[in-house]
């Protein structure tokens, strides 16, 4: 029975990071806030070879779910190339939100990891993005 309590207090501290940055993307996507900032993405998303449209995706990966993504991505009718570059970057910079919060469970670097987690995204896409 201490297991199932522990499980579910687990489970409801990962849900006071999950919720409310759920209902954020929630309204941000309402008042085309994030259609905004994925035009002034232009630029950093054409560093890795993609639209600007794609930073959304990036978002939605990073500091929702990959679900939340895959969603994104569907939507948005980019090309296998692209799709390629995006699956490289969400795979080693994803979830920041909820693996944060596990990281900081365990021990204090989250602060250190995760952009660094994004920043190697990044240089791989980049260097990947030409031979595609």
């Amino acid at each position: 029975m201490d297991k199932i309590k522990a499980g579910v207090k687990g489970y409801l501290e990962l849900l006071l990071f999950l919720l409310p940055v759920y209902t954020l993307v929630f309204f941000l996507q309402r008042w085309g806030v994030l259609e905004g900032l994925a035009a002034k993405a232009e630029p950093f998303m054409g560093f890795v070879g993609l639209p600007g449209e794609a930073a959304l995706v990036i978002i939605l990966g990073n500091f929702v779910n990959l679900y939340a993504a895959l969603g994104a991505v569907a939507g948005l009718g980019l090309s296998s190339r692209e799709v390629t570059i995006l699956a490289l970057m969400l795979l080693l910079s994803h979830n920041q939100i909820l693996e944060g919060a596990v990281i900081l469970r365990v021990r204090r670097g989250f602060l250190a990891l995760a952009p660094l987690r994004f920043v190697v995204s990044v240089l791989a896409a980049h260097v990947l993005h030409p031979y595609l």
